[in-house]
């Protein structure tokens, strides 16, 4: 029940326009929400990892840190230590000291600043559960929902995609909405009719690249890096790749 809550919240106040909104324009980053079906379904490396991805592409990257338990910045805590990340981080805490009053708007004031000087934005740290929930709402704002390829994943998933579809018949306009299933595991059979079944349901929302589980991916957290650096010839870099890729031609909004 809380978990539905917090979908609610979060699609009545992208209904009635809450939060700051950045302009929509070419010249702009593009703004990219990595929202959670569910806990659990790897939203901080798909953000870690994608973000690093552009990086390599020669794309200006920023990303935006609205966690509280460090969480981010542990994966990429090797490449911190060693002043190789290469990619901005802001955070909540460090925004809100030097301008206390943003509070909540924190992320969209940043946006709005650094709006010329990034192509990408990534945000980490949205989370859903709660009635209180008042995540920031971009006007050109990608969402993108990592889901890991199992029953829970699929019923959450499922119920976002629902109420998305509701609200755009509503607005009268397409929500930029995707899901990209994560810890893929071929070798599953029952993975593999949940993707079918969520490939059903979800439709144009789903995204054709699925992101493997991998050790590499594993062996790069640990290391505090991404599998972009830590095992750039792996098939699990070139699915991050392929995912970039994807959002790039036809996932986002230009």
């Amino acid at each position: 029940m809380a978990q539905r809550a917090g979908l609610r919240a979060l699609f009545a106040a992208l209904s009635s326009g809450e939060g700051a909104e950045v302009p929509a324009t070419t010249s702009l980053a593009r703004p990219v929400i990595v929202l959670p079906a569910a806990r659990g379904m790897g939203c901080t490396t798909i953000v870690s990892t994608l973000a690093d991805a552009f990086r390599e592409a020669g794309d200006r990257v920023l990303v935006l840190d609205d966690r509280n338990d460090g969480l981010l910045a542990a994966h990429f805590s090797g490449l911190l230590a060693t002043g190789e990340l290469g990619v901005p981080i802001l955070t909540r805490e460090g925004v809100t000291a030097v301008s206390p009053a943003l509070g909540e708007d924190w992320v969209t004031d940043s946006m709005a600043r650094h709006r010329l000087d990034y192509r990408w934005a990534f945000l980490d740290g949205v989370e859903l559960g709660g009635a209180a929930v008042s995540p920031p709402m971009i006007a050109d704002g990608t969402y993108l929902v990592p889901v890991c390829p199992d029953l829970r994943g699929a019923r959450a998933a499922v119920a976002l995609a629902r109420q998305a579809d509701a609200l755009e018949s509503e607005l009268g306009r397409s929500l930029n909405l995707h899901f990209v299933l994560n810890q893929w595991d071929s070798s599953r059979g029952m993975q593999a009719e949940v993707r079918d079944q969520l490939s059903h349901r979800l439709g144009r929302r789903l995204a054709p690249v699925v992101i493997s589980y991998a050790v590499e991916i594993e062996e790069s957290l640990a290391e505090g890096s991404t599998v972009i650096r830590h095992a750039a010839d792996s098939m699990a870099a070139s699915e991050f790749r392929s995912l970039a890729g994807w959002m790039t031609s036809v996932g986002v909004k230009a």
